[in-house]
């Protein structure tokens, strides 16, 4: 199994083209595993709304904002594969 981890904050501006890049590797990925550090920007909706048309993808939306560093670390560690 395959994992990709992504941390995103107020990213809405490029965010979308992320995840299209990510899921069009051409080594296929099981999972996108994306933690939001609390986005003041439509950045969740639209991880959201990529969400539904590809299951692959799971957004995990902290309840405060704990720093990139920290935010990265989570989303590897809701990883469940390589």
């Amino acid at each position: 199994m395959i994992s990709v981890a992504m941390a995103t904050y107020n990213g809405a501006s490029y965010v979308e083209k992320q995840i299209e890049s990510i899921l069009k590797q051409s080594l296929p990925i099981d999972e996108l595993i994306v933690c939001d550090d609390c986005s003041l920007d439509e950045t969740v909706n639209i991880i959201e709304h990529l969400s539904i048309s590809d299951t692959r993808i799971k957004l995990h939306i902290n309840k405060e904002n704990i720093g990139y560093i920290s935010n990265f670390y989570q989303a590897i560690s809701m990883t469940s594969g390589k």
